[in-house]
């Protein structure tokens, strides 16, 4: 149902068409009318109900930013105003992702509208707008950690000189490399932050500390102390360890060799041997850095 919800709005356009009157009393209505309703009947709700909702309002807007329907400003706006909520708000966050991914059956084989530059637009409807609610004085931290994980479901999905020219680094970049519980989000951002490095190499050595720091906290993995990183993050982690060796100047760098190197040392110990391999590569970059001045 959600993909045929999804084949109506991007190829018939049939998010802002009337809809047959179900009576003679009742008005006409549009599909975005009754989504709309549906989004606000749900305190009244089951749980499971909810959640069904909420699912179809993320399908319904990825469909409605694909083909560019005048529907997707009201429907990310009911996305982004959700985020505030206690119970479902991280749900709602997460379903970002479907905003810009790949559908099964919405694509041009299927004749549906699919817009090149809907990605921009995701950055006009999407990113723009959390990253002013973030910095808000006003903005709950169970909002702040909501809008994190929403970020990274569109970000995911953008050319790193876009993100570079509309996001860039700033607190929400760094604090979404070691967000709690919720990989994607860890691993988009330790992948950005990679992406970013040679991009805007002024801005990332103004943040060297915290990056070394984030980065060795997602790398930091002993029996006694486990790090809350997956794999694939301690390994991507170390990519922007020894990314920073290729951009940032080496006496920068060389005042933080003698705290980092034993970081490394534990990472060369790491359970996995994908990450192991890569604390070896770090390291002898790191190690380098003396004779190159």
């Amino acid at each position: 149902m959600l993909w045929m919800l999804q084949l109506l709005v991007s190829k018939y356009a049939a998010a802002m068409q009337l809809l047959n009157s179900p009576t003679a009393e009742e008005k006409p209505r549009r599909l975005l009318d009754v989504m709309t309703e549906e989004i606000k009947n749900c305190p009244k709700k089951s749980d499971r109900e909810i959640k069904n909702t909420y699912q179809t309002l993320a399908y319904f807007a990825a469909a409605s930013i694909a083909s560019f329907d005048q529907s997707m400003v009201p429907l990310v706006n009911m996305m982004i105003n959700a985020l505030s909520d206690l119970k479902y708000g991280r749900k709602v966050a997460q379903s970002f992702r479907i905003l810009l991914a790949e559908s099964e059956v919405m694509n041009k084989a299927n004749f549906c509208t699919i817009r090149a530059l809907r990605f921009q637009k995701a950055v006009a409807l999407v990113v723009v707008p959390l990253q002013s609610t973030y910095f808000s004085s006003t903005t709950s931290r169970l909002e702040k950690d909501n809008i994190v994980i929403a970020l990274a479901g569109v970000l995911a999905y953008l050319d790193a000189e876009l993100v570079a020219d509309t996001f860039g680094f700033n607190a929400i970049m760094l604090e979404g490399t070691g967000v709690s519980d919720d990989e994607f989000t860890k691993e988009t951002f330790i992948h950005l932050l990679n992406e970013l490095i040679p991009l805007c190499p002024k801005k990332a050595e103004e943040h060297v500390d915290s990056i070394i720091r984030l980065m060795t906290d997602r790398t930091h993995n002993t029996y006694d102390s486990p790090s809350d990183a997956s794999v694939r993050c301690r390994a991507k982690a170390l990519d922007v360890l020894a990314r920073l060796t290729d951009h940032l100047p080496a006496a920068v760098l060389l005042q933080r060799r003698a705290k980092l190197v034993p970081e490394l040392d534990l990472a060369l110990d790491d359970c996995s041997r994908d990450v192991r391999v890569k604390a070896q590569q770090t390291k002898m970059k790191w190690l380098r850095l003396g004779t190159q001045i």
